[in-house]
């Protein structure tokens, strides 16, 4: 009958309406996420330009107390800092241990390690 088509018509308006408004909800939460994820980037970028300043500040520093010491002596005085990232999976743990490893540093992820050669 036309009045039961009517009736489809409206719920089937009112469900439409539901997920577009899920559909907004969704896009507004990626976009959160993407912004988390990239301040998440600026962040570990951040610490690891920090931890060469001072790795680097380090070396110099030891250079000037130690001018004696040979280089190879000297390479194995230098500790680089010890950082830790605990999250529980939604801040950029994993991202964090990669931009670790590309940069040579020691790093751990879970039951991942990432330990760089000699340079």
């Amino acid at each position: 009958t036309v009045q039961d088509l009517t009736t489809q018509v409206n719920t089937n308006k009112e469900t439409v309406q539901d997920l577009t408004t899920q559909l907004k909800v969704s896009q507004e939460t990626m976009q959160d996420l993407t912004t988390q994820f990239k301040d998440s980037q600026e962040t570990v970028e951040g610490i690891i330009t920090m931890m060469k300043e001072q790795e680097h500040a380090t070396v110099n520093s030891r250079q000037k107390d130690n001018n004696d010491t040979t280089k190879d002596q000297m390479e194995s005085r230098v500790f680089a800092p010890v950082l830790y990232n605990a999250g529980l999976g939604t801040s950029a743990t994993h991202l964090f241990f990669d931009a670790t490893c590309e940069s040579g540093f020691i790093s751990v992820h879970f039951n991942l390690a990432c330990i760089q050669p000699e340079m």
